[in-house]
C-alpha cells in the first residue's frame, strides 16, 4: 500500500475493540475492505449500511486503482482511511466472478490482512456486496484465533467464506494467514476462498487454530436469505449481516439488495 488518505493515523484504533466488544483482549481492531471503480456504488451502499448502525471510524479502504481511490477520498461524513495499492494493474471494470482477474485482485486480500496483524491489530475483512443491520463487534468475543461465517454448512461439507471474516491478532492466525498466502502463490490461479478452505480441511492446521464458526442465521449468506421460505422460517431473528453472495452479476446483485429494501443509494 503506497498513499494514503482521510482518517487518522492506524495506531489511533485502539478503542473500537473496547467500545464495541465484550471481549477482554487490549487489542486494537480495524474494519478492512477493498474495492475497484466499478464496485463503488456497493462500496457506497455498504458504508451506508455502517453508518446505519452507527459505525462511522476506524474503516480502511483499500482501493485497487485510482479512480475508486481518488473518489472515496472525496468522502467526509465517515472517517475513512483510504489506501491506493502499489500493484494497479487491476481493470477499474467489473470483474466477473472466477475470471482470471477477478483472481488476481481478491488473491491479494490475505496480504492486507497480514500486513495489520503483524502489527498486532485484529481486522474485521469485509466484502462490500454485504449489508449490516447490526454492530457485528459484539459477536467477536472469546479467545478465538478466528471468527468466520460459512457458504456451506451441511454434514459432508463445512465451507468457510472468505468474504467476512474477523481476524485476532494472534500467532495462530498470523500463521494461517502466511499459509495462505505461500498456498495463492503456489496456486495463483485458484481463488483465495478455495485455497483457504484446503487450509481448514487439514487437521493440523485447523487442530491449531481456536475457531469460531457464526451463526449463519445471524451472518447470513446470499443463498438463504435471499430465499423466501428461509426468511418466512426465521422470522424471529434479526440478522446482523447478509452478505449477497451465490450470485454472480453486477446488476443483478443489486436487483436483489432492492428486492429486499437493502439498497440504499438514491
Amino acid at each position: 500500500m503506497a498513499e494514503e488518505k482521510n482518517g487518522r493515523d492506524i495506531n489511533d484504533s485502539d478503542d473500537l475493540r473496547k467500545r464495541n466488544s465484550s471481549s477482554a483482549y487490549d487489542r486494537s481492531a480495524i474494519i478492512l475492505a477493498t474495492t475497484n471503480t466499478a464496485f463503488l456504488d456497493f462500496t457506497e451502499n455498504w458504508l451506508e449500511s455502517l453508518k446505519r448502525v452507527n459505525i462511522t471510524d476506524h474503516v480502511n479502504i483499500i482501493a485497487e486503482d485510482k479512480s475508486a481511490y481518488e473518489e472515496l477520498s472525496k468522502r467526509s461524513d465517515i472517517k475513512l482511511k483510504i489506501f491506493l495499492t502499489n500493484e494497479t494493474n487491476v481493470p477499474a471494470t467489473f470483474l466477473r466472478f472466477g475470471t482470471e482477474k477477478y483472481i488476481q485482485m481478491v488473491n491479494k486480500r490475505p496480504m492486507y490482512v497480514l500486513s495489520y496483524l503483524r502489527k498486532g491489530i485484529d481486522v474485521l475483512f469485509s466484502d462490500v456486496d454485504t449489508v449490516w443491520l447490526q454492530n457485528p463487534m459484539p459477536f467477536f468475543y472469546g479467545e478465538y484465533d478466528i471468527h468466520i461465517g460459512r457458504d456451506v454448512y451441511e454434514k459432508e461439507r463445512n465451507d468457510v467464506c472468505a468474504g467476512f471474516v474477523y481476524y485476532s491478532a494472534t500467532n495462530a492466525a498470523i500463521n494461517l494467514v502466511v499459509k495462505w498466502i505461500d498456498l495463492i502463490q503456489a496456486k495463483p490461479k485458484i481463488n483465495d476462498q478455495i485455497l483457504l478452505n484446503q487450509l481448514f480441511k487439514n487437521k493440523y492446521i485447523r487442530t491449531a487454530l481456536k475457531v469460531n464458526y457464526l451463526d449463519q442465521r445471524k451472518f447470513v449468506n446470499g443463498k438463504d436469505y435471499f430465499n423466501p421460505e428461509w426468511r418466512m422460517k426465521n422470522s424471529n431473528i434479526k440478522p446482523v449481516v447478509v452478505h449477497n453472495n451465490w450470485i454472480i452479476g453486477h446488476d443483478i446483485k443489486i436487483q436483489r439488495f432492492k428486492n429486499v429494501s437493502m439498497w440504499y443509494l438514491q
